[in-house]
């Protein structure tokens, strides 16, 4: 966690059940909370990707527990794609403009294009963004060497300076080789390291 919460872009390699959303999650929470208890009304935003629906709300689960009696709150939404929740339940617009949004690869992309201008002011405030199964959500099969078109605009909409926080369980050697080529700053980390 150390280089994650130093701010530097990661990239994590641990098996299931090692503990990455925690690794994810941690850094995101910290970078969060910390802006929303000096500058609410400018608080930065995060993005956890996940690369299914069930992901996204376990995840979403995980961070709702570990944000419980925050005061001031930070507001939290989930958007699959198909549903946007938040706090009560679920949303009409993509237009709001969350602290954390825990959503899949769909759920960023219809964020990103909310009408208004609203999503070029969401993306414009993201200070962070971690992707879990990292490998599965921006390259696609296992022997892609470059990543997802879709996944690139995603990530090119982001402003500079934004962190990366990464994880997978598995990695293959090419999609390392288009992971490293896209995120050159990343620490890479291992359970084995």
């Amino acid at each position: 966690l150390r280089p994650a919460m130093r701010g530097e872009d990661l990239l994590l390699v641990a098996q299931t059940g090692s503990g990455k959303t925690l690794a994810l999650l941690l850094p995101l929470l910290e970078s969060v909370t910390r802006a929303v208890e000096h500058r609410p009304s400018a608080a930065c935003t995060a993005l956890l990707l996940a690369p299914s629906d069930v992901l996204v709300e376990q995840h979403a689960a995980t961070a709702r527990t570990l944000l419980a009696g925050l005061d001031p709150p930070v507001e939290l939404d989930c958007d699959t794609g198909a549903s946007l929740t938040g706090v009560g339940g679920l949303l009409e617009d993509a237009s709001r403009v969350p602290s954390l949004l825990v959503a899949t690869a769909a759920g960023a992309r219809r964020r990103l294009e909310a009408s208004g201008g609203a999503g070029r002011e969401w993306a414009a405030r993201l200070a962070a963004v971690a992707i879990d199964e990292a490998d599965a959500v921006l390259c696609g099969r296992p022997h892609d060497t470059a990543l997802r078109p879709d996944a690139d605009a995603l990530l090119d909409a982001l402003p500079a300076g934004t962190q990366h926080l990464l994880a997978t369980a598995f990695l293959t050697s090419e999609h390392e080789v288009a992971l490293t080529r896209r995120f050159r700053r990343a620490v890479r980390v291992s359970e084995h390291s």
